[in-house]
């Protein structure tokens, strides 16, 4: 998700998930808008 550019870190962590505090993402949603306006779907994703 992170090498497709589909989210991006809000600078925010989470610390209600007991032990290290996690990196906070969210959603770009202009990317996806403009993925979907130009008829493209998301590549699938490889290990």
């Amino acid at each position: 998700m992170l090498q497709q550019d589909l989210v991006e870190e809000t600078g925010a962590t989470v610390s209600a998930t007991g032990g290290r505090p996690a990196k906070a993402y969210r959603f770009r949603r202009d990317v996806l808008d403009v993925r979907s306006v130009a008829g493209t779907k998301l590549p699938i994703a490889r290990p």
